[in-house]
């Protein structure tokens, strides 16, 4: 079994330069997947599945940012399907 990385017993464990490197191509990723995905209007509903194999808690705390929480896969995802549905909303509302 691989050992963790992370410790969550105690809180937020402390995230390290991978996991926020991982996180932030994990966003843009998912932004411009559901971007093309939705795009033009031809399908109106889409529904898709977004499976982490290595997602660890939902949160982190940021080393040298005084405590400053930092999300994890599972509301990084979400959040990006958000913003990526938002964005095509303003472009062309009466599309979707």
């Amino acid at each position: 079994m691989a050992k963790s990385h992370y410790d969550w017993s105690n809180g937020p464990a402390e995230i390290e330069a991978h996991s926020l490197a991982k996180h932030t191509i994990l966003r843009e990723y998912i932004e411009r997947y559901v971007t093309i995905l939705m795009k033009g209007g031809g399908i109106p509903e889409q529904r898709i599945t977004l499976i982490d194999g290595f997602a660890g808690g939902g949160e982190y705390v940021v080393k040298g940012l005084g405590g400053a929480i930092h999300d994890g896969s599972p509301p990084i995802l979400i959040n990006a399907v958000r913003t990526a549905t938002a964005k095509l909303d303003a472009e062309s509302p009466q599309q979707r």
